[in-house]
């Protein structure tokens, strides 16, 4: 995988954004397989259970697995801080999770 940073830049010599996009399409397609290799016992589980139990219009793995990297990062960042909340603010977030839901819903 190239470690090369990929950030917006419209250099003088090119016309358009197109080389921009063509680099975020390669590195998408970098993470995309490798999460797949990674991850995909984990996203097939997951995609049958939400059918299964009808939780969810199950969307694509792509989505799922985009998620799962979301949510690792996430964990990474600010798990330690979740951990430490305590049991008032824990059910208050929780009920405002249980509203979205429905509100997502109809």
């Amino acid at each position: 995988m190239n470690s090369e940073a990929i950030t917006y830049s419209l250099k003088p010599s090119d016309k358009n954004s197109d080389r921009y996009f063509e680099d975020i399409s390669a590195f998408t397609g970098e993470i995309l397989l490798s999460l797949e290799e990674q991850l995909s016992p984990v996203v097939t589980d997951y995609m049958n259970f939400l059918s299964q139990f009808g939780l969810e219009e199950v969307r694509t793995r792509e989505e799922y697995l985009f998620e799962l990297l979301s949510f690792g990062m996430f964990w990474k960042i600010y798990g330690k801080a979740a951990c430490a909340i305590r049991r008032a603010p824990f059910l208050t977030l929780s009920k405002m999770a249980d509203v979205r839901k429905r509100k997502a819903r109809g």
